[in-house]
């Protein structure tokens, strides 16, 4: 704004004696054209300079030298050996399924259960139906 003023009284001390106005207006013209700048042109060259200041810090990194990477390696290593330790203690919360077969046996025949009716019984399955669908499907896939 000082700078404004300033060009005002030096074109005013100038045009002294004439017409003023014309010249002061055209000096105040050119000087907010040179100087004027859109403040949304100017939050996005902030946002760019911090951009391009965070992605030279990212390119920059850390110096790597023996202390820096041994630090790294053991928190690395301690992280690995963590997982390792979670991934351990998950298998062995969820047994496979011959695991549980071997613990309890009767899991082979609980299946039976299902083939029972609600009057006690036992539903019988004419395989000769299923084994006729096989043998076709075999004949088909020879041909």
């Amino acid at each position: 704004m000082d700078q404004l003023s300033q060009l005002v009284k030096e074109t005013g001390e100038e045009s002294l004696g004439s017409p003023m106005i014309y010249n002061i207006a055209a000096a105040i013209k050119l000087w907010l054209d040179d100087h004027n700048i859109d403040p949304e042109v100017i939050r996005k060259q902030e946002i760019f300079n911090e951009e391009e200041r965070k992605q030279k810090k990212r390119q920059d990194g850390t110096p790597v030298n023996t202390q820096t990477f041994l630090a790294w390696r053991d928190k690395f290593y301690l992280k690995y050996l963590a997982d390792e330790r979670k991934e351990e203690e998950e298998r062995k919360r969820k047994p496979t399924g011959r695991q549980l077969f071997e613990a309890n046996a009767e899991l082979a025949t609980s299946d039976a259960s299902f083939f029972e009716e609600e009057g006690g019984e036992t539903v019988e399955v004419d395989w000769s139906v299923f084994s006729n669908e096989i043998d076709d499907e075999l004949e088909e896939d020879e041909s």
